[in-house]
């Protein structure tokens, strides 16, 4: 199995929404005109898991300049700034397929490694509860609740500095 880490292409749109659907509930999904909003806008910070031609997994990246995410974060303004510190992950999934095998790491890994590259202040997130343990073990510190009620849920906002 060779993985390659690549920026997403439209070609990848109808991998990227099947992961989205296996990934998340309904009420947390992108549509597909946000997924094409954000191939068009933030590439640069968006990583896709290739493997075999095969979207495996995704971490969706935006710069910002706020230190949490909000509603507008995921549809608004997506274009970088000068003053954008953060990379901002709008979301990260593996197809269950592939879950497990540590694609999930090595896409934050791609990102981090980005956001440095850039020379951005570090990386912020949105999770749920459930996930905070995840995230802390691959060094994100927890913000408190987010100012996100995307979807109805409440969210956790976690950031790590480079």
């Amino acid at each position: 199995m060779q993985i390659t880490f690549r920026p997403p292409t439209q070609d990848d749109l109808d991998g990227m929404l099947h992961v989205e659907q296996s990934c998340f509930e309904p009420e947390e999904r992108l549509s597909e005109d946000e997924f094409v909003d954000l191939i068009n806008h933030v590439a640069k910070t968006t990583v896709i898991a290739d493997i075999d031609g095969e979207v495996a997994g995704m971490i969706i990246g935006r710069t910002t300049s706020e230190n949490l995410l909000n509603n507008d974060s995921y549809s608004k303004d997506l274009d970088q700034k000068p003053n954008d510190k953060y990379v901002g992950i709008l979301g990260l999934a593996v197809s269950p397929d592939h879950q497990g095998k540590g694609i999930a790491t090595k896409l934050l890994a791609q990102l981090e490694e980005l956001t440095k590259q850039t020379g951005l202040s570090g990386l912020i997130l949105d999770c749920r509860e459930r996930l905070i343990p995840f995230y802390e073990k691959h060094g994100f510190g927890l913000v408190g609740r987010s100012n996100s009620n995307f979807g109805g849920i409440e969210w956790f906002g976690m950031q790590k500095n480079m």
